[in-house]
């Protein structure tokens, strides 16, 4: 099918350049599509447009006719408009997209070549057009020329961002009802309220083949929102429902999980209740229809008021193994969630298959709660918990690795009927995946609270995992814990992070020893002691626990305050007790080790071949350590799948070895090197270098990029662009300006396809800047869920046409917290430039 596609980037076009862009294409000749979107076409050029296309035969069925007015003069926009339409009237057309342009009641008519006696019109967009009641209602009676009984053939109805209000909801619904063969509706953002909405629900009960349905940003109110219910009870069809500020609240969500439920509308792909003031009161109503939803795939219920309470009834539901097989997002951010509430949902998600996306920013997790949700998942899978509000004095309950969810119904598997001996098994201490865990609570242990602690586990000695962590252990509370620990059998995974804050360093050393030596002798599978204030004397304490170790794949040494000395003997004397280490993760974080510790570890790295873990971050290490660091690497590693060396220090010959050692991993997904001191050329060539890989996380924040490195990231070939797979880019603090900024969002107009997180705080970004990213950069993310761009200087104003812009797109929701963002500093010149 031949298209007539004007390409190429926005521009005013004249006479002289619409002949020019038509040169390619010859006249009188057939098409199937025509687009003359995202340009600014004159008087002159539109009738140079129109002379031509009034020479394309009949056969042209689409034609896309978005955005081509911005700028202009409203008595030349409308001529405009009437030029290139009546061009194409007496085209009988099958889909016709005139989003973007300013058209109003003037503008619509005077679009009437295009749009009138459409025998056979079955997809129309007009998004972002910003249309009146009066507008509407001429969209309305175009439509129903038939009259109003006559059956249309319209498909698709996209009507968003507008100004139509009631009168307009009201207009629309006279046009339902003729649409009986209508699958995906939008009726977004358009200011109707309570009693437009109703109407629209109402008229939306006459359809029957719905598929897709996108009433977003709407006031339908508990009453309009039942009227609707009863509307999407009867579409059997229904894939995709996004009820997003919809004001539905807990009455009308309550309403239309019973109307789906009982009239068996099971095929729900996506559904989306954010933003509805739903509270504990729906959860439960909720969880029925999740259950009921074979198919669900995307389930989002963010900035609501569901609290951990109402997380732990959907999270009884979502546990089960039959319910919500195909879950691949679940989006429960800003919900006054505390870290119980986290807990279950995390546990409840974590069996899920073919989950790729969770996102539980913006509640309050203590620390410790949010570490263990945190470990539920595997790497990429749960964003970034950057707004969490650790609320001090909140008394978590037990976070039990066990859930018990003894009211649920068992899931009616076909492997369910096990015997009497199984289930048996089962339910004694001997499971295989047992875990000792305590309620994430910081508190002093002393001897009577430890053996409180270790009360509910009293008999039991097979536990796969035990984790001490958060807690301050005196001497005899370690005591205790080390008669009951030298007991157990089968460990695997031995957590002794943060057990001994605020103990004097004698009792610390005598803590460590205790506990350690109780575990001696268990073949471990990982070991965490992170969160100690270990030092040399204190890693030797734990030698009890750390060797023999034959099999050890996972050791965490972060925020220990390890010195060199310390760092030689965990290399030396733990990690390489065996000639051929075995460990997979080496995490080595936020220490004072310095330059020889660094020499340290990096001989350290011939033993351990096996690594796809490597973490060797905020340690101190110089230019001379760190270049050497990076040829070790490079010599001896090659299987990573996640490596992080930030706050290391690379100058020119230490961005060669680094470079090197990139060129070597062809499995690695992500790559952290933050304040990594590379500049703008060190940057470019780290990119340069992943060319081989499909990184999924890409971290180069802190690296004085300036506008020549931003400019040049994403330039050819060999740069970001290669980067299909590119989920989260983090360009913090790197003096990066609007400037910069332009070309970048430029260059990746066409790349970075899967792109989920774009984070580019603490910059120099005004809103020229952020609104040419949006509009440029990021206009075909369609993946985009997180941008954030606080700490720059947006204007308040600027701030505002930002807002708008992403509203425009449907991604109002996607700009993180501007807390720090400093709307003070930018100039009003700058505030205007915005194109």
């Amino acid at each position: 099918m031949v298209e007539l596609v004007l390409a190429g980037k926005r521009e005013f076009v004249d006479a002289a350049r619409a002949t020019a862009l038509l040169a390619p294409f010859e006249a009188s000749s057939s098409f199937y599509r025509i687009s003359l979107r995202d340009k600014s076409y004159s008087l002159d050029a539109a009738k140079v447009l129109a002379t031509f296309l009034k020479t394309i035969p009949d056969g042209l069925r689409v034609a896309d006719l978005a955005d081509m007015i911005a700028g202009r003069p409203e008595d030349e926009a409308l001529e405009v408009l009437e030029t290139v339409c009546h061009a194409l009237h007496g085209h009988q057309l099958v889909e016709i997209d005139l989003s973007d342009n300013a058209l109003g009641e003037k503008g619509i008519r005077r679009c009437f070549g295009v749009l009138e006696r459409q025998q056979h019109l079955e997809r129309l967009y007009l998004c972002n057009n910003g249309l009146s009641a009066e507008s509407a209602q001429v969209v309305a009676d175009v439509l129903l020329f038939r009259g109003k009984d006559a059956p249309s053939t319209l498909k698709t109805f996209h009507f968003y961002n507008n100004m139509s209000g009631d009168g307009g909801a009201k207009a629309l619904a006279t046009l339902l009802p003729a649409c009986q063969h209508l699958e995906d509706l939008r009726f977004s953002t358009t200011r109707a309220q309570r009693e437009g909405c109703r109407v629209f629900a109402a008229a939306l009960g006459s359809l029957r083949n719905l598929k897709r349905v996108d009433l977003s940003d709407n006031t339908f109110g508990a009453e309009g929102a039942i009227v609707l219910a009863k509307g999407l009870g009867l579409q059997s069809q229904l894939e995709v429902l996004n009820l997003r500020d919809a004001s539905i609240g807990d009455d009308g969500l309550i309403a239309i999980s019973e109307a789906l439920i009982t009239n068996k509308v099971a095929g729900i792909r996506i559904l989306d209740v954010s933003g509805n003031d739903l509270t504990e009161a729906s959860m439960a109503a909720l969880a029925r229809l999740v259950q009921a939803l074979p198919q669900l795939e995307e389930l989002r219920i963010e900035e609501n008021e569901i609290t951990s309470s109402g997380a732990q009834l959907l999270a009884r539901v979502l546990q089960k193994k039959t319910v919500a097989k195909h879950l691949r997002v679940f989006q429960s951010n800003t919900n006054e969630l505390c870290s119980v509430g986290g807990w279950h949902l995390a546990k409840a998600l974590a069996h899920k298959a073919q989950l790729t996306r969770v996102e539980l920013d913006g509640n309050m997790f203590s620390d410790d709660a949010l570490t263990k949700i945190e470990a539920q998942f595997n790497t990429g899978i749960l964003v970034e918990i950057e707004d969490n509000m650790d609320d001090e004095n909140e008394a978590d309950e037990l976070l039990d690795d066990d859930l018990d969810w003894s009211d649920d119904e068992t899931d009616s598997e076909p492997d369910a009927g096990v015997d009497a001996a199984t289930s048996s098994l089962a339910a004694t201490s001997i499971s295989t995946d047992a875990k000792l865990v305590f309620e994430a609570k910081r508190e002093v242990v002393n001897a009577d609270r430890a053996h409180e602690l270790l009360a509910p586990y009293a008999g039991q000695t097979h536990f796969h995992t035990i984790s001490l962590r958060g807690k301050s252990y005196t001497i005899d509370g370690a005591h205790v814990m080390a008669a009951f620990l030298s007991k157990v059998q089968g460990l695997q995974v031995a957590d002794l992070a943060d057990i001994i804050a605020g103990r004097p360093e004698d009792e610390a050393l005598l803590v460590l020893s205790a506990i350690c030596e109780s575990l001696k002798g268990h073949v471990l599978d990982t070991i965490d002691l992170s969160d100690n204030a270990l030092g040399e004397k204190g890693v030797r304490a734990c030698f009890a626990i750390l060797i023999p170790q034959p099999k050890l794949q996972h050791l965490l040494f972060e925020n220990n305050g390890i010195s060199a000395a310390a760092a030689a003997v965990i290399a030396n004397e733990v990690v390489l007790q065996t000639p051929v280490s075995t460990l997979k993760t080496f995490s080595f974080f936020n220490n004072m080790s310095g330059h020889d510790g660094c020499l340290a570890i990096a001989k350290m790295l011939p033993g351990c071949p096996h690594l796809t873990t490597f973490r060797y971050a905020s340690a101190r290490a110089g230019l001379d350590a760190s270049q050497e660091l990076a040829r070790s690497i490079a010599a001896n590693l090659s299987q990573l799948e996640s490596l992080d060396l930030s706050d290391c220090s690379f100058d020119d010959d230490g961005v060669k070895a680094l470079t090197a050692a990139l060129r070597k991993q062809t499995k690695l997904r992500v790559l952290k090197l933050r304040d990594a001191s590379l500049g703008p050329d060190g940057a470019v060539a780290v990119v340069r270098a992943l060319d081989h890989v499909r990184l999924t996380s890409l971290d180069l924040s802190g690296n004085e990029l300036e506008d020549e490195g931003m400019s040049n990231l994403a330039n050819g070939p060999h740069s970001l662009e290669a980067q299909s797979d590119l989920v989260v880019l983090r360009l913090d603090e790197n003096e990066c300006t609007s400037k910069g900024l332009a070309v970048f969002a430029d260059e990746i107009r066409a790349s970075l396809t899967k792109l989920e997180e774009l984070s580019l705080c603490g910059n120099e970004i005004t809103a020229s800047g952020a609104i040419s990213l949006v509009k440029t950069g990021l206009a075909t993310k369609s993946h985009l869920k997180r941008l954030h761009l606080d700490a720059n200087m947006i204007s308040s104003a600027g701030l505002t046409k930002l807002n708008d812009l992403l509203a425009s797109v449907g991604k109002v929701h996607v700009l993180g917290p501007m807390d720090e963002n400093d709307d003070e500093a930018e100039s009003s010149d700058d505030d205007d430039d915005d194109n």
